[in-house]
């Protein structure tokens, strides 16, 4: 029996197969024979396609047959192999993108080797023609993921963690939800992963929508006319989000807008004014078409949703500025929203303002009571935003009654917090409390507050 030399370099650009696989191959092989010839460089006597084949054929003692190719050097080979996976093997999208992006450098190379012979730059890939013909152009007349999709695996291959790859490669979950996934730290991402497709994709629309959100600004500021930026469904009490100071030093740990701007803001979370977005309020326009159940949303914009404009770091003139576009534009309800509420008392708001405060933990009740109760006859609506609720909240009785809205959230992920789910206690008591402070207080679940009682009988009842 006929024996070849094998170049493991030249195996390992070949995709290995599972082990179900292998042993349905064993098997289609003892019962029907080698009928599939094994390739080989003639020049060189290396195996070139048939790896599997020719291993169990020469432990099973099965005759196989051989064809031979010829081929001018090692980069044609490499890029004969690649090229013959792609052509013939079964393979899921990620799988023949993770095959191109090993084709995109040798073609490349040997383009180049080819021009400087005088060879018109032909590439040994079928039906390439012999004329001068660019790397991207044979990728994309080649099987499988095109333009698009072929950077969304790149992506993945450069920046995402083992499981998320192993997820791709297995069709688990699609390759631009996979590309998403991929913008956040490994470790988040590993967390991901683990909670399955469903959660995958939702982050990976998330994040999509952030990166909408979050700097959309070239293309806006190109066309000269600042706008509002559309919110995603977990702001459904507003539909517009706007930005005209970014950035942030209180420096929390759950903070995902700290991690967005350091993903696509050049300033990344340091405060930053942008006066070039004053003015949206003029060039924004509300949907003619909009269901009237959102008509209420489409006409409320969230101000510095990526920063917290009224942190003792904010200049006053940056935040006289953004009030200044609430008292001129009062076909518009402006939602204001921060850790340090006592500065609302600095500055006078017009009625088509809503003055909100974050609270997360216990130690922040007292001062957000203090403040509000002076702010109590203010013409704004007032809200607290209890996005994540990480503890149980006890308001003083009758205190809640100062808050016109009452938001609740879980915890998105962060660079240094996993996301999470407050105990539905926590929940159920802030409820009691709003409830019982008569007719103010709405409570609103977001859409992240994923808390479903499931509360088991102590006993059977006979």
């Amino acid at each position: 029996m006929v024996s070849f030399k094998i170049d493991q370099d030249l195996r390992d650009l070949i995709s290995p197969i599972n082990s179900v696989e292998l042993a349905s191959l064993e098997a289609s092989l003892i019962e029907g024979g080698c009928r599939d010839a094994l390739i080989v460089w003639r020049e060189k006597g290396l195996l070139l396609d048939g790896h599997n084949r020719y291993e169990i054929c020469r432990r099973l003692k099965i005759e196989f047959r051989t064809v031979e190719i010829s081929l001018p050097d090692r980069t044609a080979a490499e890029i004969w192999i690649i090229n013959n996976q792609i052509s013939r093997r079964n393979l899921n999208d990620f799988a023949i993108g993770e095959l191109k992006l090993k084709l995109k450098p040798r073609l490349a190379a040997q383009a180049k080797e080819r021009q400087k012979g005088g060879q018109g730059g032909t590439l040994l890939i079928r039906n390439s023609g012999e004329a001068n013909v660019k790397t991207e152009t044979v990728l994309s007349a080649l099987p499988g993921p095109k333009a698009d999709s072929l950077r969304a695996i790149e992506k993945v291959i450069e920046s995402g963690s083992a499981d998320l790859i192993r997820a791709a490669r297995s069709g688990e979950i699609s390759s631009s939800a996979a590309a998403e996934i991929a913008t956040l730290p490994k470790a988040v991402q590993k967390d991901v992963v683990s909670k399955g497709k469903t959660a995958v994709v939702a982050m990976a629309k998330a994040i999509k929508e952030e990166r909408k959100a979050a700097a959309p600004e070239k293309e806006i500021i190109k066309k000269g006319k600042p706008v509002f930026n559309r919110t995603n469904e977990n702001i459904d009490w507003a539909k517009w989000s706007w930005n005209p100071v970014t950035g942030c030093d209180f420096g929390c740990k759950y903070c995902y807008a700290r991690d967005i701007a350091n993903r696509f803001y050049p300033e990344k979370f340091k405060p930053t004014f942008h006066p070039e977005r004053l003015g949206a309020s003029d060039n924004t326009k509300v949907p003619p078409d909009i269901d009237k159940k959102d008509r209420a949303g489409f006409g409320r914009v969230f101000v510095c949703s990526m920063a917290d404009l009224f942190g003792s770091w904010v200049p006053k003139e940056w935040i006289d500025a953004v009030i200044k576009e609430a008292v001129d534009h009062p076909e518009w309800e402006y939602l204001f929203l921060t850790k340090n509420p006592k500065r609302y008392l600095d500055f006078e708001f017009p009625k088509n303002s809503w003055l909100g405060t974050t609270i997360d933990v216990q130690k922040r009740i007292e001062k957000a009571v203090e403040v509000f109760k002076e702010l109590e006859k203010t013409p704004a609506t007032t809200w607290i935003s209890c996005e994540p609720l990480l503890s149980n909240l006890e308001f003083p009785p009758k205190t809640l009654r100062l808050f016109d809205f009452i938001v609740i959230g879980g915890g998105s992920a962060s660079t240094e917090t996993p996301a999470t789910q407050p105990e539905w206690e926590w929940v159920k008591t802030l409820m009691q409390q709003a409830d019982a402070d008569g007719e103010r207080g709405r409570v609103y679940f977001k859409p992240n507050l994923q808390l479903m009682r499931r509360e088991l009988p102590l006993r059977i009842r006979r």
